[in-house]
C-alpha cells in the first residue's frame, strides 16, 4: 500500500495544502504568485471582465464595436465544469487599441482601479506575511495593475517589468509587478506600461520572452504558488503555455482554485498545476480563513508547531479531524517528526492509533452486552484525519468481515516520497510488519519517530499498539531495550514484562508450517532423508508463546498497565507428517520429546498460569480409530508424539524403553500423560510396570479431571494383567486417596467432591467388567449418601471424550405424547418437548409431527389458543411450514385462511413471513383452486408490512438485496405471484393481467426498504416481464434503473442475479446506466464480474448475433470500470479467446480499438493482469503484444510464479522474444521487488538463441548482480 497523505488543512472545511508545499514556505523556498482575485477578495476592485467593462465606458466605444461585442459574448457564455471559460479579456484590450491609443486605454485602467480610500487591505498584509514580512525577506510576484501591497507598507520595496531581478546574482525581494503597475496617483500606467493586450502578452511570453525568463529563473530555485487566478486567466494562459515544466527538477507549482477537487485538477493538471481545490462559499471564506491560519504560522513558525503539540497532548478523541490532520502533517515530515520527539511534553502513545491506518480502520465490535445487534463505538469516529475516506458502517449480515484499509490511507510508519526528499534517497527499511526484522535504512523522519516511540513507551497504550504489529525494526526495539535499560524508573513492572515477553515472541519468526515442510520434501526428493532434514522437520513442531492484549484491556484510561497482555503456547504443525526412515526415527522421538519439555517449560514461565495446560483426551472411543494429530494445542503435539512411539515400539523395543525412562516423572501434565498412554500400552510396558505408573501417580494426577478418561481407559485396558497384589494396591488408591485440595477448601465440598470422584470412577469401572474385592454395592450406597444427586447420572458421561467432534443431528417429530392430551395441553406440551437432548443428539419436535399426521388437530390446538388471545409464533410457524401442508384439502385450507383472518391485527406481525411463505408454496394450487384465499390474506399482510417498516438502516456498500429479499415476507409474497400459472407462456407484447400487476404494484409501493425487496426480485425476472409488458415494466420496475441509490441497487442486484442479456430494445434503453453502474460496482464487488461478462458479450457477441455495444460505450465502462472491473473484463475475455485462438475476430480489436488509452488505467495493477493476459494468450500473443505493450508500466503484481513453473515448454518457449518484451516493460530498477520467479524466467531465456543476445536481458541480469550468460544454448 503506498503512503499518499502529504496535505495538511488549517480548518475543517478549508484547502488541504501540499505538506511539501507548506514545509518550504517555512524554508523560504516559495514565491507567491498574485493575481486578481487577491484584490477583489477585500478591496472589492473588479475582476477582469468588469474591468474591461469599466474601461469600455470610460473610452465610450461604438455600441457595435468588436470590444463591445466580445465582451457580450464573454459575459453571456458560462463556464464548463472542468474547462473554464472561452473568451480572453486580453482580446478585448486588443480590439480597443485597435480603436484608441494604447496610453488612453492604460489611463482608463489606472482610474478603474483606483481603490476608495478606506480600501480593506487585509488580503494584501495576509499574503505579504505568507511572503515573508517578518524576516523582512519578501517573495511575491503579482500580475495586478493597482498598488495595494504597496498601500498596506509603502517600505516595501516595489519593482516592474523594467526592474525584474537578475536571479544568478540577486535573490527576489519585495513585490514584482510582472505585468506593470499604474502611477501611485492612478492617473496613468507607471513608465513601464501595462500587460493589457494579446501583443503585449505575445511580447512578454514569446516575442521577448522576458517575463518567460524570469518565471524559469524562478522555478530553478522556489515552488511558486497562484492566488486569485482561474485557470483561464490570460496571464495564466501565456505564463504557462510559454513554460516547459517537465525541465524543472521536481519545482512544483500550485494554484488555489475554486470548486470541487476533481474539478480544480482537471482545470490546472495539463498545465503542469496542481490544484488546491477549496469551497467557494460564502465569499471564498474558507480560502481566506486558511490564509490566515497560513500567515499566523508564517509570522511564528515555532509558536505554532508548540501551539498544536499543546492541543494534541489531551489526546486525539477531543480533537476534530483537521487538528489530528495538523499532527499527522508534523508525523510526515523531517521537522515536524523531530519536534514531536523532541518536544517537552510527550504526545500521548495514543497517537499510536491515529498514525496507524489499522487502528483508525479497525471493525468496531459488536456490543453483545445489550441486545447484540449494536455496536460500541466505531475507533474511526474519534481517530479519522480529515483526508480518510469514510469507511462503510458495520453490515450486521457480514458481522466478521474486516474492514478493508483504503489503498493510500496514511500512514507515520511507512516511507513517503517526502522522505526522500529530506535526505534519504532509496530507504527501503520497515519500521513494522514481518519484514521489519529485514536490513534496511529507515528515513530520517521515520528515525524520529522511534526516538518519540522511545519517550513513550512506558505508556501502556504503546505496548497495546505494539502488540497487534508483526515486528519493529531493529532500531526501534534497540531504542526501546535503551528505555528499558536505562530508564527503566518510568516503567510499570507489567509494561516492561510486557515488552520483554514481545521482544521474545518476535524473535521467534517463523516460515509457515507447511511452506517449511514443502521446502523439505523438495530437499528430501533430491538428496533423500538426513539427520538435519529430520531436525527440521521436527523443528516445526516446535512450541513458541504467543502474546495478545488482554480481553479486558481498553486504550482509554489505562494508567497502571495492569493485566495488559496475555500469553499463551501455540503448538505450530503442518497438516501432514511425512514417513521418517527406521534408521532416523529415534533421533526424530528424542527431538520432540525435547519439544514437549520445552512446553512444559515455556507453560510454566508464563506469569499467573501456574504451569497449566489445557489437554483434552488423547484417547479414542473403542470403536473408532485414533484421533486426530490436528487437535487444538499440545494435545496434538502428543497424539503425534504417541504415534512416532508406536513406530518405534515395533522397530525398536530396548529404544522405546530407553526413551520411556527419559520422561520426567515430576510433570503432572504432558508426560503424565503421556505415561498414562504408556501404561495402557502392552507392547511398550509389562503389567508390573504398568501398574507402578498408576501406584506411583500422584494423587493430583490420578484423582485430577484432566487425565480422567485416559486413566480410566488405561486402567481397565490393563486390570486383567495385573497381579493380585498390585490390583489390591490400586484399590486402596481409589479408596483411602483423593485429590490434594487446598488446605482452605471448605469441609463439606471437599468431602462431597471426593465422594462424587471415588463413585464415578468405581461405577465405571464395575460397569466395564472391572471384579473389585470390596463389596461394590455396599461402597456405591455409602458414597450415594454423600452425593444422592449422582444416582440417575450416566455413568458413560465419566468418560466423554472432550476431543473436537463433529455429529449429525437428528430430528424426532414422533407426536405420540400429544395425541392423547386435551387440547388446551398441546402447545404447552409441545413447547416443553420441543428441545434439545444433547445426549441423545436429537431435536424433538413433536408438534411438528402432530402438523404432519394430524393437521386437523393440530390447527385445532392453534385455535383453541387463539380464542384465549394467544398467538404462539412458534407454533404457527410449524404447522404453516410442514411440507404437507401442500397436500392440503381445500376445506382444510380454507379454514387456515380463517382463522389467521382472525389473528388480531397487533399480534398478525410475527405470522407475517410463514404466512407469506405458505402462500408462495401453495400458490400453484392456490391461484388454480382458491384465489379468494389469496384475496382474503392480502391486505391483511401488507398491512402488516407496512406496520413493521422500520426506517432504512444503513447497509455496506457491497449489500446484496437479493439475499435479504429471499429471506423476507415481501420477498416471499413476489415469489407467489410469479408462481402463479396463469403468468406461464405469455406471448410477446400481450400484456401483464391487471389483477397481477395491481399486487405487484403494492408491493412495489411498500415504504422504503420494503419496496426494495419487491425490486429486486421483480428486476431478476426484468426481462420476462419486460417481453410481455414493456410498457408496465418500464414504468414500474425499469424507471429505477438510473438510480444512484438504494433503488438502484436493488434493480441491478436482481437484473445482474440473472446474470443474462437484456432483449435488446432493453439493453439500449438502460445501457448508458448500465455503462455508469461499473463505477457504483467498483465499490460492489458482487456485481463487478456479472457486469464485465455482460457488457463485454454485449460488444462480443456469438456469431450471428446482434453486436449490441459499440467501440467507444465498452471503453466509457473500462475508463469509469477502475482496476476490478478492467480485471474483471479481461478474465472473461480469456473465454473469447478459447473460441478465437488467433484473437483475430475478438481480442485484437478489442485491445487496437477499445482498451483505454488514458494514463489513469496504466497503473502497476493493470498492468500486471494485461501481461498475465498476453502471456496466457498462447499463438495469439505476437498479434496482440504490439496493442498491450504500450499500456504496461513496471509491476509487481504478475503472475511470474505460473510462468516460471511452466519455463521449458510452454510461452516461454515459443515466444522468447514476446515474453522479454513484457518483462523489460514491467521489471523495475529494483529487483528485491521483482516478484518470486523472475529469475527462474531470465534463466530460461539466457538459454534461448533468440534472446540470449538481447542487451535488454543482459541489463536484467546485471540489476541482479549476476554475470550475464555469454556463450549460446548449444
Amino acid at each position: 500500500m503506498l503512503n499518499y497523505r502529504s496535505s495538511m488543512r488549517f480548518l475543517p472545511h478549508g484547502p488541504s495544502i501540499p505538506d511539501d508545499l507548506l514545509m518550504a514556505r517555512d524554508r523560504g523556498g516559495v514565491v507567491f504568485f498574485c493575481g486578481a482575485g487577491v484584490s477583489q477578495a477585500h478591496a472589492k476592485l473588479d475582476n477582469f471582465i468588469n474591468l474591461a467593462k469599466r474601461v469600455i465606458d470610460s473610452l465610450g466605444p461604438a455600441l457595435d464595436s468588436p470590444a463591445r461585442k466580445l465582451l457580450r459574448s464573454a459575459t453571456r457564455i458560462k463556464p464548463i465544469k472542468g474547462v473554464g471559460g472561452f473568451v480572453a479579456t486580453d482580446r478585448i484590450f486588443s480590439l480597443l487599441e485597435r480603436e484608441f491609443e494604447t496610453a488612453d486605454v492604460q489611463q482608463a485602467v489606472a482610474a478603474a482601479l483606483k481603490p476608495a480610500n478606506d480600501v480593506d487591505l487585509t488580503a494584501h498584509r495576509l499574503l505579504l506575511d505568507l511572503a515573508g514580512a517578518s524576516t523582512g525577506d519578501i517573495k511575491l510576484v503579482t500580475t495586478n495593475f493597482d498598488r495595494l501591497f504597496e498601500a498596506y507598507n509603502p517600505n516595501i520595496r516595489s519593482v516592474g517589468p523594467a526592474d525584474l531581478p537578475n536571479l544568478r546574482r540577486n535573490d527576489v525581494s519585495g513585490v514584482v509587478h510582472l505585468h506593470g503597475r499604474v502611477a501611485p496617483c492612478y492617473s496613468q500606467a507607471d513608465h513601464d506600461g501595462l500587460v493589457l493586450s494579446s501583443s503585449d502578452f505575445g511580447r512578454a511570453y514569446l516575442a521577448d520572452g522576458w517575463a518567460t525568463q524570469f518565471i524559469q529563473s524562478l522555478l530553478s530555485k522556489y515552488q511558486i504558488v497562484f492566488i486569485g487566478y482561474s485557470a483561464e486567466d490570460p496571464p495564466m494562459q501565456y505564463l504557462l503555455e510559454a513554460l516547459n515544466v517537465s525541465t524543472f527538477n521536481g519545482k512544483r507549482m500550485y494554484a488555489f482554485q475554486a470548486g470541487e477537487g476533481s474539478t480544480a485538477t482537471a482545470l490546472w493538471e495539463h498545465k503542469g498545476v496542481e490544484a488546491i481545490a477549496y469551497d467557494p462559499s460564502d465569499g471564498h471564506a474558507a480560502l481566506w480563513g486558511t490564509i490566515d491560519a497560513w500567515a499566523e504560522r508564517a509570522r511564528d513558525v515555532d509558536g505554532w508547531y508548540d501551539r498544536v503539540l499543546t492541543q494534541a497532548s489531551v489526546g486525539p478523541k477531543l480533537l476534530e479531524p483537521h487538528v489530528r490532520g495538523q499532527v499527522a502533517h508534523l508525523a510526515s515530515t523531517l521537522d515536524g517528526a523531530h519536534r514531536i520527539a523532541s518536544a517537552e511534553v510527550s504526545l500521548p502513545a495514543i497517537w499510536l492509533q491515529v498514525m496507524d491506518p489499522q487502528k483508525r480502520y479497525q471493525t468496531p465490535e459488536r456490543n453483545y452486552e445489550e441486545d447484540g445487534e449494536g455496536y460500541k463505538d466505531d475507533p474511526f469516529d474519534g481517530l479519522n484525519l480529515d483526508s480518510d475516506d469514510t469507511p462503510a458502517p458495520p453490515d450486521p449480515d457480514l458481522a466478521y468481515n474486516e474492514r478493508e484499509i483504503p489503498e493510500g490511507a496514511w500512514d507515520a510508519f511507512r516511507h513517503s516520497p517526502m522522505d526522500g526528499d529530506e535526505g534519504m534517497e532509496g530507504a527501503s527499511g520497515w519500521l513494522r510488519g514481518r519484514d521489519a526484522s529485514r536490513p534496511g535504512r529507515l528515513a530520517p523522519r521515520i528515525l524520529q519517530l522511534v526516538q518519540w516511540l522511545k519517550r513513550i513507551a512506558h505508556e501502556p497504550e504503546a505496548l497495546l499498539w505494539a502488540l497487534e504489529q508483526k515486528g519493529l525494526h531493529p532500531v526501534a526495539r534497540g531504542a526501546i531495550n535503551d528505555a528499558l535499560n536505562w530508564e527503566h524508573a518510568r516503567f510499570s513492572l507489567e509494561v516492561a514484562a510486557g515488552w520483554r515477553w514481545l521482544f521474545r515472541v518476535w524473535d521467534d519468526n517463523r516460515v509457515a508450517p507447511d511452506d517449511q515442510l514443502f521446502a523439505i520434501e523438495r530437499q528430501v526428493a533430491q538428496w533423500d532423508w538426513s539427520p538435519d532434514l529430520v531436525r527440521q522437520l521436527v523443528l516445526i513442531f516446535k512450541p513458541k508463546l504467543a502474546i495478545r492484549a488482554a480481553l479486558t484491556s481498553e486504550y482509554d484510561g489505562l494508567s497502571t498497565g495492569s493485566h495488559l497482555i496475555s500469553l499463551n503456547v501455540e503448538y505450530p504443525r503442518p497438516h501432514t507428517l511425512p514417513e521418517i526412515p527406521a534408521r532416523l526415527l529415534p533421533l526424530a522421538v528424542v527431538l520432540f520429546r525435547q519439544h514437549l519439555e520445552l512446553a512444559k517449560t515455556l507453560s510454566s514461565e508464563i506469569p499467573g498460569g501456574g504451569g497449566m495446560i489445557y489437554l483434552t483426551t488423547s484417547r479414542a472411543d473403542d470403536d473408532a480409530g485414533e484421533l486426530n494429530s490436528d487437535t487444538y494445542g499440545i494435545t496434538g503435539h502428543i497424539i503425534t508424539f504417541q504415534r512416532l512411539m508406536r513406530r518405534l515400539i515395533q522397530l525398536d523395543h530396548n529404544a522405546a524403553i530407553s526413551e520411556y525412562s527419559c520422561w520426567p516423572n515430576d510433570d503432572a501434565r504432558i508426560f503424565a500423560r503421556m505415561r498414562i498412554w504408556a501404561a495402557s500400552t502392552t507392547s511398550l510396558l509389562n503389567a508390573e510396570q504398568a501398574a507402578n505408573v498408576f501406584l506411583e501417580m500422584t494423587d493430583r494426577v490420578f484423582w485430577g479431571a484432566q487425565h480422567q478418561r485416559d486413566l480410566l481407559f488405561a486402567l481397565r485396558d490393563r486390570w486383567n494383567d495385573f497381579s493380585d497384589i498390585d490390583r489390591q494396591n490400586i484399590e486402596r488408591k481409589i479408596l483411602t486417596t483423593s485429590f490434594p485440595w487446598q488446605p482452605d477448601q471448605d469441609a463439606t465440598s471437599t468431602r462431597r467432591y471426593t465422594a462424587a470422584a471415588r463413585l464415578d470412577r468405581i461405577r465405571w469401572l464395575s460397569s466395564q467388567g472391572i471384579v473389585f474385592t470390596f463389596d461394590v454395592d455396599t461402597e456405591i450406597d455409602n458414597l450415594l449418601t454423600i452425593v444422592p444427586d449422582r444416582l440417575n447420572l450416566n455413568v458413560e458421561s465419566v468418560v466423554r471424550s472432550d476431543a473436537p467432534q463433529m455429529h449429525s443431528i437428528g430430528t424426532d417429530i414422533d407426536p405420540a405424547r400429544l395425541i392423547p392430551l386435551p387440547l388446551e395441553d398441546i402447545l404447552r406440551s409441545a413447547a416443553d418437548a420441543g428441545t434439545m437432548d444433547f445426549e441423545a443428539r436429537v431435536q424433538r419436535e413433536p408438534f411438528a409431527g402432530l402438523s404432519d399426521e394430524r393437521p386437523a388437530r393440530a390447527l385445532a390446538a392453534l385455535s383453541h389458543a387463539l380464542k384465549k388471545g394467544d398467538v404462539p409464533a412458534w407454533a404457527w410457524t410449524t404447522f404453516l411450514r410442514t411440507k404437507s401442508r401442500e397436500e392440503d384439502s381445500l376445506r382444510l385450507i380454507h379454514v387456515i385462511v380463517e382463522r389467521l383472518k382472525q389473528v388480531p391485527t397487533g399480534k398478525f406481525g410475527s405470522l407475517v413471513y410463514p404466512t407469506a411463505d405458505w402462500l408462495a408454496r401453495m400458490a400453484p394450487r392456490l391461484f388454480k383452486e382458491q384465489p379468494n384465499a389469496i384475496d382474503a390474506l392480502w391486505a391483511k399482510l401488507l398491512s402488516a408490512c407496512r406496520s413493521a417498516a422500520a426506517a432504512d438502516r444503513l447497509r455496506g456498500p457491497d449489500h446484496r438485496w437479493v439475499d435479504e429479499a429471499l429471506n423476507s415476507p415481501v420477498g416471499r409474497l413476489v415469489e407467489m405471484l410469479f408462481n402463479d400459472p396463469t403468468l406461464m407462456g405469455l406471448p410477446a407484447g400481450s400484456k401483464l393481467p391487471r389483477m397481477w400487476t395491481r399486487r405487484l404494484e403494492s408491493l412495489l409501493n411498500l415504504p422504503g426498504d420494503l419496496s426494495r425487496l419487491a425490486l429486486v426480485l421483480a428486476s431478476f425476472r426484468v426481462n420476462t416481464l419486460y417481453n410481455v409488458d414493456p410498457e408496465w415494466t418500464t414504468t414500474n420496475v425499469v424507471r429505477f434503473h438510473d438510480d444512484g441509490g438504494n433503488d438502484g441497487n436493488a434493480f441491478w442486484d436482481g437484473m445482474l442475479w440473472r446474470a443474462y442479456l437484456p432483449p435488446p430494445a432493453l439493453f439500449q434503453l438502460i445501457k448508458r446506466s448500465m455503462i455508469k453502474r461499473t463505477t457504483i460496482a467498483s465499490h460492489r464487488r458482487s456485481q463487478t464480474n456479472i457486469l464485465a461478462g455482460m457488457l463485454l458479450f454485449a460488444w462480443a457477441p456469438r456469431r450471428g448475433d446482434r453486436r449490441l455495444l459499440n467501440d467507444m460505450d465498452m471503453r466509457e465502462a473500462l475508463i469509469h470500470g477502475g482496476n476490478e472491473f478492467a480485471t474483471q473484463v479481461l478474465w472473461n475475455l480469456k473465454r473469447l479467446l478459447k473460441e478465437d485462438r488467433s484473437g483475430k475476430r475478438t481480442v485484437v480489436p478489442f485491445f487496437k480499438n477499445v482498451w483505454p488509452r488514458q494514463k489513469a488505467l496504466r497503473n502497476p495493477v493493470l498492468s500486471g493482469r494485461l501481461a498475465n493476459f498476453a502471456l496466457g494468450a498462447g499463438d495469439a500473443l505476437p498479434a496482440i503484444l504490439p496493442f498491450i505493450l504500450p499500456r504496461l508500466v513496471p509491476s509487481e503484481s504478475f503472475d511470474s510464479y505460473s510462468l516460471s513453473i511452466r519455463a521449458k515448454d510452454d510461452v516461454i518457449a515459443s515466444h522468447p522474444v514476446q515474453v522479454l518484451d513484457v518483462l523489460t516493460a514491467l521489471l523495475g530498477t529494483d529487483p528485491g521487488r521483482w516478484p518470486p520467479g523472475v529469475t527462474k524466467i531470465l534463466d530460461a531465456l539466457s538459454t534461448i538463441e533468440a534472446t540470449i543476445g538481447d542487451n535488454r536481458l543482459a541489463i536484467l541480469f546485471r540489476r541482479l548482480g549476476r554475470a550475464f550468460p555469454s556463450t549460446k544454448a548449444e
